[in-house]
């Protein structure tokens, strides 16, 4: 519809958190897959009105140019939606592409996820951000975090903790800015110092800085471990399951090989997929939504279908 067609290779990142496509001249734009609410081809796509940009856009087999675009609907909601279109040279990729963008916009468990991987998807976007010498600009970090001057400042200062640059104008190798190193900048952006609260009460003291097996074990049944769960079907916590806990997220391996957690080994447990909020068998549970509309029933206030003289009456009296 802007009457402009760009010749781009379109990619999504290894893990599927963003679909994005760099152009003839090197230019990166991206689009978060999981604002993504529809994705159509063939006759539901949206084709160029223009007949010299149809031509344009035109390229490869003989297959139909509806069939051979990809239009991917997006937006924070369902109702202020933008779209961007995509034409491919065979029919077969728009459907390809068609078929598997929707499945990751609409994957629950992706949806779903751990603190660390929401984490793992900024680094991402911060990956995908580089330049052409392979450099992060700092600048971009900064605009991750920040709303405000105050922001600004926290995000600096925990730069200079974590030793970056924090200057404007500066930027970061990607080979010194891996999760590793992201991970431990959070830390210093955010302090925990609640997370610490709780390590310090299981522990018994603020001067010992690592918990024991059995410290962990009381830990989880006592204080993770839902009290109305059927104790068979979820057994409680042993000290075989802590050891393995504990082998997977401490980073100091002595430590692990001691049986013993750090805060930092314990963060790293809270904010995995072993601490979800809601189980994730949970969200393989669906009902069967691929019916016509007409199928269902919509639970609704007799409030949302008034219209005209009715409304006037309701809001009058």
């Amino acid at each position: 519809d802007s009457g402009i067609a760009t010749p781009v290779t379109l990619k999504v990142d290894k893990y599927g958190f963003y679909l994005h496509w760099v152009d003839q001249n090197n230019e990166m734009d991206m689009l978060d897959i999981a604002i993504i609410r529809d994705t159509r081809t063939g006759k539901y796509a949206k084709i160029p009105k223009d007949s010299k940009l149809q031509s344009f856009v035109t390229m490869g087999s003989q297959d139909s140019l509806e069939d051979k675009t990809v239009t991917i609907c997006y937006g924070s909601d369902f109702v202020n939606v933008n779209f961007i279109n995509f034409c491919t040279t065979r029919a077969e990729i728009a459907q390809h592409w068609t078929e598997q963008l929707f499945q990751l916009a609409y994957n629950l468990i992706q949806l779903n996820t751990s603190t660390t991987m929401f984490l793992l998807k900024a680094h991402t976007k911060l990956t995908l951000t580089v330049d052409k010498l392979e450099k992060i600009p700092v600048k971009n970090i900064i605009k991750m975090f920040t709303q405000n001057k105050e922001d600004r400042k926290r995000v600096e200062k925990a730069l200079d903790i974590s030793g970056f640059p924090s200057g404007k104008s500066d930027v970061v190798p990607l080979s010194k800015f891996q999760f590793e190193d992201f991970f431990n900048f959070y830390k210093s952006l955010t302090q925990r110092s609640d997370v610490e609260k709780v390590f310090e009460g299981i522990v018994g003291s603020s001067k010992r800085r690592l918990m024991s097996v059995s410290q962990f074990v009381d830990f989880l049944n006592k204080t993770q471990r839902d009290p109305r769960l059927n104790e068979i079907l979820y057994p409680y916590a042993n000290e075989a399951r802590a050891k393995d806990i504990i082998n997977q997220y401490e980073p100091n391996k002595c430590n692990a090989n001691k049986g013993q957690l750090s805060f930092d080994g314990f963060l790293r447990y809270l904010m995995s997929e072993d601490n979800p909020i809601v189980a994730i068998s949970k969200f393989e549970l669906s009902d069967d939504m691929d019916q016509s509309l007409a199928h269902y029933f919509i639970n609704s206030s007799h409030n949302t279908y008034l219209t005209g003289i009715y409304e006037y009456f309701y809001n009058y009296f």
